[in-house]
C-alpha cells in the first residue's frame, strides 16, 4: 500500500505477534489461549490480528462488546468468541445469532440468555465470572457456588468455562493476586466436589501469564503481551517480546525560525536559539498524545527530534535542528518498535504517567494500518 505524503499510519508486524504468542505459550502446551482482541486488537485492528491468531492455533478470541463480535464475524472469523463485557438482556439475541459465547455475572442474566437460546432452540456456552477481589463485574466469590447452582439447571444453557480477574496482578509485591487464586481454587473444588466441571478454567491475562505461575489454571487469556508490550516494569524480564506496532507520519513541512519565535497554540514555547522545525502529519486526533506537549521525541532519520510545543489535532511540530537535511516526505516515527528507545510506546507511557494499553488503543480509525507479514 502506498501511503500519501500526508497521511500518519501504523505498521504492523505480523511475524512478530507470533513470536509473542509463541513467548506466551512456550512451555505450556497442555494449556489452552484465550487470546484477546477487544478494542480492534488493543489499536492493531482486530480482523487481520485475529486471522492470524486463529491461524497459530489459539483456543477462543476474546472481545468486549457484541458489536466487536459481529464485526469478527463479518470478517470471516468463524472461531468461538468470548465475550468479556457487560451485557444486559436486550443483548441476549445477538449473541445467540452470532454465535458468541457470554461471561455471565448473574443468575438474572443467565436465565434472560436461556430464555433467548430457548426461542431459538439452541444451546449456548457460557462462562461464568467470579469476582474474588476486583469488585466489578462477577458473582461475588461468597454466593458462586449457589448461584452457580442455579445456573446450571437452566437447559439451553452450557457451562464451559470459568474465570476471574485480577487487580493487582502488575505490582509483585501485592499479595491480593495469592488472595484471589485461593477464592477461586476454593469456588471450583466446591463446585467440582458437587459435580459441577469446566472445560476452560482462566485467570491469567498478561501480567500474570508473566509473574503468577499459580495462576495458569488449564487456560491463559493473554492480550497486552500478544502486541509485544508488558503490562508492568515487573513483567520485562519474563519474556521476550518484540513490539508489534509502528506509528509513523510523514514530514509535511521544514521552516527556520528565529530565536524569541514562539510554537503553536498557547505560545507555549519559546526558541531560546534560531531552530530549524519540521512539521509532521499526526496529532492528538491520530492517536498521539496532547500530554507529549514539549515532553517527547519523535524519530527521523534515526535521529531523536523533540516535540516543540503542544501536539495540535492534526500536526505536531518538532526540532530538528541538529538533524541535517530533514525534508518534507520523510518519516517520523511516533512509536518505535525499539523497546530502549525513548519513543517506544512503553517509555513514552511512563513519560506522561500512564499505561502502554492507552496509547495503542488510542490511535485513532484515520490512521492507515499496513500490515508487514
Amino acid at each position: 500500500m502506498t501511503v500519501s505524503s500526508h497521511s500518519a499510519w501504523a505498521e504492523i508486524d505480523l511475524s512478530a505477534l507470533a513470536h509473542n504468542l509463541d513467548a506466551v505459550w512456550t512451555g505450556q502446551p497442555r494449556r489452552f489461549v484465550i487470546a484477546v482482541v477487544k478494542a480492534d486488537a488493543y489499536g492493531h485492528g482486530a480482523e487481520r490480528i485475529a486471522k492470524v491468531l486463529v491461524e497459530k492455533g489459539v483456543t477462543m478470541l476474546a472481545v468486549a462488546t457484541v458489536a466487536e463480535g459481529a464485526a469478527l464475524r463479518a470478517a470471516g472469523i468463524e472461531a468461538p468468541l468470548l465475550l468479556m463485557g457487560a451485557h444486559t438482556a436486550a443483548d441476549c439475541p445477538d449473541i445467540i445469532s452470532y454465535n458468541l459465547v457470554a461471561s455471565v455475572s448473574s443468575v438474572d442474566f443467565a436465565a434472560a440468555l436461556d430464555a433467548a437460546a430457548c426461542e431459538r432452540g439452541a444451546v449456548t456456552p457460557v462462562h461464568i465470572k467470579i469476582d474474588t477481589g476486583m469488585s466489578r463485574l462477577g458473582i461475588p466469590a461468597a454466593r458462586a457456588v449457589s448461584s452457580v447452582e442455579r445456573i446450571s439447571i437452566f437447559p439451553n444453557l452450557a457451562l464451559e468455562g470459568i474465570f476471574t480477574h485480577f487487580a493487582t496482578s502488575d505490582l509483585p509485591e501485592d499479595e491480593f493476586t495469592l488472595h484471589q487464586v485461593e477464592e477461586f481454587n476454593r469456588v471450583i473444588a466446591t463446585l467440582a466436589g458437587m459435580g459441577v466441571k469446566f472445560k476452560y478454567q482462566h485467570a491469567a491475562a498478561s501480567a500474570a501469564c508473566m509473574a503468577v505461575p499459580e495462576s495458569h489454571y488449564n487456560t491463559l487469556r493473554p492480550g497486552l503481551a500478544l502486541y509485544g508490550l508488558h503490562p508492568a516494569p515487573c513483567c520485562a524480564p519474563r519474556l521476550e517480546l518484540k513490539p508489534v506496532m509502528e506509528f509513523a507520519a510523514r514530514v509535511v513541512h521544514v521552516e527556520t525560525h528565529p530565536a524569541g519565535s514562539t510554537v503553536g497554540y498557547g505560545r507555549t514555547h519559546t526558541l531560546a536559539v534560531d531552530s530549524r522545525l519540521a512539521v509532521i502529519s499526526a496529532g492528538y486526533a491520530d492517536g498521539y498524545d496532547r500530554r507529549f506537549s514539549d515532553k517527547a521525541v519523535v524519530t527521523i532519520r534515526g535521529k531523536a527530534a523533540p516535540v516543540i510545543g503542544r501536539v495540535s489535532m492534526d500536526l505536531t511540530s518538532v526540532d530538528v535542528t541538529a538533524i541535517p537535511d530533514v525534508r518534507p516526505g520523510d518519516k517520523a516515527v511516533l512509536f518505535s518498535r525499539d523497546p530502549k528507545a525513548p519513543n517506544s510506546v512503553e517509555n513514552l507511557a511512563c513519560l506522561i504517567d500512564t499505561i502502554p494499553y492507552t496509547l495503542t488503543c488510542g490511535v485513532s480509525k484515520r490512521v492507515t494500518r499496513i500490515y508487514k507479514e
